[in-house]
């Protein structure tokens, strides 16, 4: 699918609001850099787990020589899957292979919506609204290829990806908002609590369908998308009833109104020395915010 852009503004306003509007999705994983920078540890050679080392008077058995082959495999290659030089893609294919039993024919139908249903974003409409009919779209397409079984596992699927945001975006939001405060684990999880309620009615401004279009997709939708965090901030900015959803101005009202929400809603959760703590922080993305945009 080709990118989805927005201005320039909007990305790096959201960022300070504590999210990028987008996230590249051609880079390798965190996880694979990581593994691929961390050399791997040899097991002792008195280790009784540890098999002897170039000793040639072991028999190559059938056992071994499976083990072997399996392991000169690319670890991110399957027959059945749409070729794709990009590894998140890649392995996003083989998730939805192992989850749905796809094959090969399903796989390519599925590629085939996918590159068909390309959202035209333009000043004729809003960018939420052309985001929201197209991902309904293809979400339609991607349903008429699977069988009934498939169609309900594909449904758990949305289902779990939109649940591990909601608890991502709670859990993120109580380390970067109390991280150098001294809560206690009552406090911990209170906290998380009211963070929980705030990412759910959050996600409720996205629906599934639309969420197969951006960045964290269940699907492999290719490189440069709009983040769920970016379509938030334009729903809240329609809604709110501004001209122009691309604005700064537009972004600092709607998040100072935010930030003033969570200088009230925890007053029952933090102690007095806490809550001035945690006040003087919200105070200092206020001041961000004003020289942005003054009021």
């Amino acid at each position: 699918m080709k990118p989805i852009l927005i201005s320039s503004t909007i990305a790096l306003a959201i960022g300070f609001a504590g999210g990028w509007a987008f996230k590249p999705s051609g880079d390798k994983s965190e996880l694979l850099d990581a593994l691929a920078a961390t050399p791997a540890r040899p097991l002792p050679r008195n280790s009784p787990s540890a098999p002897p080392i170039d000793n040639p008077n072991i028999p190559e058995t059938s056992r071994s020589r499976e083990l072997t082959e399996a392991n000169d495999k690319p670890l991110l290659s399957q027959p059945d899957i749409p070729d794709t030089t990009d590894e998140r893609d890649r392995a996003k294919w083989m998730r939805l292979s192992e989850t749905l039993n796809l094959s090969a024919d399903q796989a390519k139908a599925v590629q085939a919506s996918i590159d068909e249903t390309q959202p035209e974003l333009s000043s004729e409409k809003p960018h939420d609204q052309a985001l929201s009919e197209k991902g309904a779209e293809l979400e339609e397409k991607i349903l008429s290829i699977l069988t009934s079984e498939q169609q309900k596992e594909f449904k758990n699927m949305q289902a779990r990806a939109k649940e591990n945001s909601i608890l991502s975006n709670a859990q993120q939001s109580v380390a970067e908002s109390f991280r150098e405060l001294d809560l206690n684990g009552e406090q911990r999880e209170q906290a998380l609590s009211i963070f929980r309620q705030t990412a759910e009615e959050d996600a409720a401004l996205i629906s599934d369908s639309t969420r197969l279009l951006l960045e964290g997709s269940v699907l492999p939708i290719g490189k440069e998308k709009l983040t769920e965090d970016g379509l938030k901030m334009m729903k809240k900015i329609t809604r709110a009833g501004s001209s122009d959803p691309t604005s700064v101005e537009s972004m600092a009202t709607i998040q100072r109104a935010e930030i003033q929400k969570k200088m009230e809603i925890f007053q029952d959760v933090l102690t007095p020395a806490q809550l001035a703590q945690y006040r003087l922080k919200l105070e200092k993305s206020l001041a961000i915010w004003d020289e942005m945009s003054p009021r």
